[in-house]
């Protein structure tokens, strides 16, 4: 029900949204991992072609949201500097 919600206004809202989280887990030799989501309790899934810096698990991120068959993916992945 929530992604069928979510693909509709996909579809009438093309460009993503920016969301903002932190690293959860990170597996570069693996090639993905996880951004645990501000806006939500679900973990989303990120790929390591889709980080744009280096990060390491805590790192404050933004990233764009995608939703497909298989469920919520980050795209766009930016590291955010931490401010004093």
């Amino acid at each position: 029900m929530f992604l069928q919600m979510v693909k509709k206004w996909f579809v009438k809202n093309p460009t993503l949204p920016v969301k903002q989280g932190k690293i959860k887990l990170i597996h570069p030799k693996k090639g993905y991992g996880f951004i645990q989501s501000a806006e939500t309790t679900k973990d989303v899934f990120v790929h390591v072609s889709e980080l744009k810096d280096k990060v390491h698990k805590g790192d404050k991120v933004s990233f764009q949201l995608e939703i497909n068959n298989k469920g919520m993916k980050a795209k766009n992945v930016k590291r955010q500097l931490e401010t004093v």
